[in-house]
């Protein structure tokens, strides 16, 4: 069986699962990103996973730990914690049928202590949230600027249109008390 030390760039490396490769069932950029991710740990993720486990859901682990990897690097201080533990509860759910993924819950853990348990964590959501709001408000008014001109444009219109039934409105009047006030 091959061991990690033995591979010595992305050309030799192979995601074998009981002596078969399932290089097959992953993207490439997949098993590039696996690849990295083995690297950084100097061993295969998946060397202690349960013997028997089939093989498409072997993919699927780690194809998953490799998106939620890409997640935690990516994530913000306005990552909402539900996100996080989602994150770890999957990450233990595979470390219990065997992947070594306890670094990226470690990283994790950190993650969140500093983004919900330091003390400038909850003013910088509440600065991000305000934040958030005073565009939406000024998107708010533009938007209302917009329809102010629209509405100001339909009056000018209306103006002129009014302008001409007034003197057709007049000159029906007239028409009208000429006639009431004729001699019988």
């Amino acid at each position: 069986m091959l061991e990690f030390k033995d591979v010595k760039g992305f050309e030799d490396f192979s995601i074998t699962i009981d002596g078969m490769s399932i290089d097959a069932e992953l993207p490439n950029e997949i098993r590039n990103k696996y690849y990295r991710l083995c690297c950084s740990q100097n061993a295969f993720l998946h060397e202690n996973l349960t013997r028997g486990v089939n093989h498409k859901l072997i993919a699927g682990i780690i194809s998953e730990t490799v998106n939620i990897a890409d997640a935690i690097k990516v994530s913000v201080i306005a990552t909402p914690r539900v996100e996080f533990a989602n994150w770890d509860k999957t990450l233990l759910a595979f470390e219990h049928l065997g992947m070594n993924v306890e670094f990226l819950r470690v990283r994790l853990r950190r993650i969140v202590s500093i983004a919900y348990e330091t003390d400038g964590a909850s003013e910088t959501r509440r600065y991000l949230k305000y934040r958030t709001e005073h565009s939406q408000a000024d998107d708010e008014i533009k938007n209302i600027e917009t329809k102010l001109e629209e509405l100001k444009e339909a009056c000018n219109g209306f103006g002129a249109y009014l302008e001409s039934l007034k003197s057709k409105a007049e000159s029906y009047q007239a028409m009208l008390q000429k006639e009431v006030a004729a001699p019988w």
